[in-house]
């Protein structure tokens, strides 16, 4: 289905003759980002016209989500499925993948390197080793869904808890996708899931203006952009330092995000602003996991 969706773009949306292709996804649609990012990079950069001409990256929202695979997230909790017990995150991810047998859906080079460990690779911590393209994460170090679904939930109300999952994601993060200087982030303290394109700042820049910066960057610039921030931190959740300054970063002209044409892989009267159809292209790169229409309207909405 993937390759069907990535031919029919390339044959019937002009995709082949596009400068620049952001793949994007927002939830399970973020972790198909870790998956899948480089078979889009492969297939759509591969296709490009004149050969060598699409710039393919990526931008996975809340879509790095904890394996937990060890007595971190075991603790006592009144019955409830964590770790590796039947019923929990891990358990049904790895069922997916080996009776499904669906490892053919997996970024290859983990599937090549895992061997009969393949169902390894549908977790974003394991999948992002072997990730080459340059991906930017937005990921919230205290990710909402996280703390109910993965984290035991009765302790998702524990502030040493949740604040030691956090620093676990943080630093799985860390070690695995931004190992690779190719890679970025922001990574807020607000406990939330998705979205909130421009609602978070650190130095100095909301998540819409990271995104840009990262994307134009030059060597040595900033890549990660990060809220050290305890939980709970309500503060993070209202933009901290929010000023009238993160309207004026969501509406930047597209020469300064270094979009050149779309080729009307969107239709040009869909969106007026050309670094929003860039990000509605982005939008259209989600494959399969989840409907692409909420994250289509935030993009929308932030570049109104």
């Amino acid at each position: 289905m993937q390759d069907a969706i990535i031919a029919h773009l390339l044959k019937n949306r002009a995709l082949a003759s596009a400068t620049d292709l952001v793949v994007g996804g927002a939830s399970a649609g973020g972790l198909a980002v870790y998956l899948h990012a480089d078979r889009w990079r492969r297939e759509a950069g591969g296709a490009a016209q004149p050969a060598g001409s699409m710039r393919v990256t990526a931008m996975a929202d809340s879509g790095f989500f904890l394996q937990a695979d060890d007595a971190f997230t075991v603790v006592a909790d009144g019955g409830f499925n964590v770790g590796l017990s039947p019923g929990s995150y891990e358990s049904d991810m790895r069922a997916l993948v080996e009776m499904a047998n669906s490892s053919g859906g997996l970024n290859r080079a983990c599937v090549a390197a895992k061997g009969k460990h393949a169902a390894d690779c549908v977790f974003a911590q394991v999948s992002a080793l072997f990730l080459r393209t340059p991906t930017f994460a937005l990921q919230s170090a205290y990710d909402s869904w996280q703390l109910s679904n993965i984290m035991a939930p009765k302790a998702s109300t524990n502030a040493s808890r949740v604040n030691a999952f956090g620093n676990r994601l943080r630093k799985q993060l860390h070690s695995t996708l931004l190992k690779e200087t190719r890679h970025g982030a922001f990574v807020d303290a607000c406990e939330h899931h998705c979205f909130d394109w421009g609602r978070f700042r650190e130095h100095g820049d909301n998540q819409a203006a990271a995104f840009a910066a990262w994307y134009e960057a030059k060597s040595g610039a900033r890549r990660v952009w990060e809220e050290p921030d305890a939980f709970p931190c309500t503060a993070c959740c209202d933009g901290k330092q929010k000023s009238k300054s993160d309207d004026d970063q969501l509406n930047r002209p597209d020469a300064r995000f270094g979009v050149r044409r779309t080729n009307n892989v969107v239709p040009d009267d869909t969106v007026k602003n050309p670094v929003a159809r860039l990000g509605f292209v982005a939008a259209a790169a989600i494959t399969m996991y989840e409907p692409t229409k909420p994250f289509i309207n935030a993009i929308k909405a932030a570049y109104k």
